[in-house]
């Protein structure tokens, strides 16, 4: 299943084979992963380990050729749920490998080739061709191998350890059909059985349903890989989407890579722990598809408005002004949908004692929202909330700026701690544009993020950073943690300990890169110490 929703549009050589695979799996030579994992230890402090990777595989490798690929591929016929399966490994001498695996498996040899019988009754033919051992479960896939299994992988071990590509029109329609049916009942066993919050479940399910159909009926190709980099320093996961031409997918990501240019940029601060941008232009079914999941949610909260009015807890009046806040904010939130561009971003600073944050969105009817906090602001001073909203404080090109200060009660020891007794929030609004910061530094975070530009040139569509050190810091201190904070400050100041996401629209489709930059695993090796090569994590971790 993980392989079949996996894609990029690539040429790929089958020169004697008749038939095309539907998923081709590959892995790199076992020369490049065992450099790689030396690579792991050594970044993660445990250099002095590295030696024994090779020496505990070495008995397990015998008679494999270690600079060559390892792959497989999937081949459907008809509508037959269950693939074909022909693997290959390159070997040097299969009686070595044969010998390794004897307490695993009875083997016997049959001719030329060689029977394998696993202890379910499983039985596999290998056969040796041009310094490949191909297996296969139907003798008969072995009677067409490729001279040169290595090229029906084309690009991909060099570009990932592990990888999988999938050409999804050769998944058989039943195969395809019978994926959106486990995807569908899954997810309808997870949802609420009743109540507002079950239709709204119900309605988003739906709405995200549509999308999963669209992907898995109309792809062209998939591509997952996952990379160790040495030479740049991290560890990521590819997932590519490749939709047939005219495909909602190609449409999606054709709209998006059109989008404006983004107004929120100058928040993908570098010294930022926490950092994220997103801007694309949406479709008009999707735009439709919004309205209607708006009009779900509109129908949710007045539901449960009605329930507070049965409780006791709102009387008639105050129902009437809440629903009139919530239609009048829901209708922001539809003109901004209708504009058909979604645009923002968002920063976080960490340090050991303050943490402070900025957010940017476009969005229409700017008044509209103005108008509904202080409406907001009036049930709140009414109800006695702990809250104090001072409006008009400041004007700055065009954007009215209101503070609110949450007052955290004596009661919430913890919360006192973290936010201290009051939490302030700024609420700056324009006519297309909203920003809200909170935090001690808040005003000058955002000042900064509004006046800044990302250095990036080429901006992906979207994409969000994650800086660690600041976060083990703040959470040392905050939790009192003895053994966190002894990893936090034995850590030095890096640059390279983030956790990166990006998404770039490619033609018909999309890349997602999910990253791990190397410095984190010297986070891991720190915090692998402080077990004393245990598998728990100290009790106040």
């Amino acid at each position: 299943m993980l392989a079949a929703g996996l894609p990029q549009r690539q040429a790929v050589a089958q020169t004697e084979m008749d038939v095309q695979p539907g998923v081709v799996i590959s892995a790199s030579s076992l020369k490049e992963h065992l450099d790689d994992i030396e690579h792991l230890f050594e970044a993660a402090g445990f250099g002095s380990m590295k030696g024994m990777v090779r020496i505990m595989t070495s008995e397990y490798i015998r008679g494999l050729d270690q600079e060559k690929p390892i792959g497989a591929m999937l081949f459907f016929e008809g509508d037959k749920l269950e693939p074909e399966v022909l693997a290959f490994v390159p070997v040097t001498d299969i009686d070595d490998v044969l010998d390794t695996i004897a307490d695993l498996v009875d083997i016997e040899e049959d001719g030329d080739d060689t029977l394998l019988t696993m202890d379910d009754g499983t039985e596999l033919t290998v056969r040796v061709k041009d310094g490949f051992a191909f297996v296969a479960k139907n003798p008969e896939m072995l009677d067409n191998v490729p001279s040169d299994p290595a090229s029906t992988l084309g690009e991909l071990p060099a570009e990932y350890n592990l990888s999988a590509r999938v050409y999804g029109q050769r998944l058989p329609a039943e195969f395809r059909a019978k994926m959106i049916e486990l995807i569908r009942e899954s997810a309808l066993d997870s949802m609420d059985e009743e109540g507002p919050q079950a239709d709204l479940q119900r309605a988003n399910f739906e709405y995200s349903m549509r999308s999963i159909e669209s992907i898995i009926n109309e792809t062209d190709e998939i591509v997952a890989g996952f990379n160790i980099d040495e030479e740049g320093n991290r560890i990521y996961l590819d997932m590519k989407f490749v939709g047939l031409p005219d495909s909602r997918l190609a449409r999606q990501c054709a709209a998006f890579a059109d989008a404006p240019p983004s107004r929120f940029t100058g928040f993908l601060l570098d010294r930022a722990a926490l950092n994220f941008h997103f801007c694309g232009k949406l479709l008009e079914e999707d735009i439709v598809q919004a309205d209607a999941m708006i009009d779900e949610l509109k129908s949710a909260g007045e539901k449960e408005i009605d329930k507070q009015v049965e409780k006791g807890e709102m009387t008639d009046g105050e129902a009437k002004t809440a629903k009139r806040i919530l239609t009048d904010l829901l209708n922001v939130l539809v003109d901004s949908m209708k504009a058909g561009v979604i645009d923002m971003g968002g920063a976080a600073i960490v340090s050991e004692d303050s943490l402070s944050f900025a957010t940017g969105l476009r969005i229409a009817s700017g008044g509209k929202l103005e108008k509904s906090v202080k409406e907001i602001a009036e049930l709140a001073r009414a109800e006695g909330a702990p809250l104090e909203f001072r409006f008009d404080t400041a004007t700055e090109d065009g954007i009215r700026f209101h503070e609110v200060d949450i007052l955290v009660p004596e009661n919430e020891e913890e919360a006192r701690q973290f936010f201290g007794e009051r939490f302030k929030l700024l609420l700056g609004v324009g006519d297309d544009v909203v920003y809200i910061a909170g935090g001690d530094s808040a005003k000058e975070l955002l000042t900064e993020c509004r006046k800044g530009s990302a250095s990036e040139s080429d901006l992906p569509a979207a994409q969000a950073n994650f800086h660690l050190l600041p976060f083990l810091r703040f959470m040392a201190k905050f939790q009192d943690a003895r053994e966190l904070k002894m990893i936090a400050d034995a850590l030095p100041e890096s640059a390279d300990d983030r956790i990166r996401m990006t998404a770039r629209m490619i033609e018909n489709g999309e890349e997602v890169r999910m990253e791990m930059q190397e410095g984190l695993l010297e986070v891991f090796g720190k915090i692998g110490q402080s077990m004393g090569g245990g598998f728990a994590p100290p009790e106040d971790f």
